[in-house]
């Protein structure tokens, strides 16, 4: 009799050049899973409209989840939305609201109804004076990229706005900011520090401190060679018992996130975003010879701050245009010295390994990165 095999489906076999991206922004952990309960009340004079709402949930770190599930209902006229408490979750402390309407952008544009974090099992209420709708939206569940494969930048700074542990931003010179800390921002924007490490204290008069991580926003690696790695798991270590010949249990005892590339394109400028231990200039030396003054160069040696960045392989799906292959870092460094080969027989390439980072402040699980695919 001939064997039994399962189903190939070669759709599922997946190939396609890798596009490394840095900078990227963070997506919040794992929020609620089922979509909020909607409900209406009396009260008010508002019109009748639809309603889109998510939640989040607040931990006792100061970070937030990213949104749930999207739900919508069909308000009347003289009577407001009511958003049940989603249940309670080991160290949840709270929860934030967010509602758009039709007239405000419908559903995807929902902004923070609420300053403070709602209690686990209180119901939230519409105000009978409207929505909010100058607040931020809720944390992605993942990086968000476009038609393209092209990753979507953080949101800017914004004022008098509540902003959770972790949250990225993108200044108002263009670098890439940090929360580390909860708070609200104050009415006017601070003195941003302007490198990489530098701490801006916005707790007068917001409640924030700001570190720069990286100098820009989102940007493109340029061209590789060869394949990007990206890797990632548990190392787990066997446990044994005496009266038993072989192992009875295993248990993880570390783990690793890593990417392994090598960079073609040398522009100094894209290097020096994630070099550790050195420092970039560009700009005119007068002792070279007339026509070719201007030079780009990396300093390096010594003791100096080391980039710490979000970074992401996107790669498009064989036979499904428009979709990819997202695997990212949430936080990582150069891990290993910088290698280019110089010769006339091949072109120079730069070869790196990047490590990624563990966040504490992160649920277990989720504190390194993820890997999506869109089918």
């Amino acid at each position: 009799m001939a064997p039994v095999y399962g189903n190939v489906s070669p759709t599922l076999i997946d190939q396609g050049p890798g596009n490394l991206w840095f900078n990227v922004g963070v997506p919040g952990s794992s929020g609620p899973l089922a979509a909020p309960s909607l409900s209406m009340s009396s009260g008010g004079t508002l019109p009748a409209t639809t309603y889109y709402a998510k939640v989040t949930y607040v931990y006792a770190n100061g970070t937030e989840s990213a949104g749930s599930p999207e739900a919508n209902l069909a308000v009347t006229s003289d009577e407001l939305l009511n958003i049940a408490s989603p249940p309670a979750v080991a160290g949840a402390t709270g929860y934030n609201v967010y509602v758009s309407n039709t007239v405000g952008g419908g559903s995807g544009a929902e902004t923070r109804q609420n300053t403070t974090p709602i209690s686990i099992g209180t119901a939230w209420v519409e105000p009978s004076t409207g929505l909010i709708t100058t607040n931020p939206g809720p944390l992605p569940a993942r990086l968000l990229i476009d038609i393209n494969g092209t990753p979507l930048a953080a949101a800017g700074w914004l004022a008098d706005t509540v902003f959770y542990t972790g949250q990225q931003i993108i200044d108002l010179n263009g670098n890439t900011q940090r929360a580390l800390t909860s708070g609200i921002t104050g009415a006017t924007a601070p003195t941003w520090g302007t490198t990489v490490g530098a701490l801006t204290d916005e707790t007068s008069p917001g409640t924030i401190i700001w570190q720069l991580i990286t100098l820009g926003a989102v940007y493109y690696g340029g061209a590789v060679e060869g394949a990007i790695t990206y890797m990632f798991g548990a190392k787990t270590e066997p446990i044994t018992a005496d009266q038993i010949v072989g192992p009875v249990d295993s248990v993880i005892t570390g783990a690793q996130a890593e990417i392994e590339v090598d960079m073609k394109e040398s522009d100094m400028a894209k290097v020096a975003q994630y070099f550790a231990g050195g420092i970039y200039n560009a700009g005119t030396e007068l002792g070279l010879p007339a026509g070719v003054q201007a030079f780009q160069e990396l300093t390096h040696g010594g003791l100096v701050a080391v980039p710490k960045l979000s970074m992401a392989v996107i790669s498009p799906r064989r036979n499904y245009g428009g979709k990819f292959i997202v695997s990212q870092l949430y936080r990582c460094y150069q891990a290993q010295a910088v290698s280019m080969p110089m010769s006339k027989e091949k072109t120079t390439t730069i070869k790196m390994k990047f490590s990624g980072l563990f966040d504490p402040l992160r649920p277990q699980g989720d504190q390194a990165g993820r890997i999506y695919k869109q089918i």
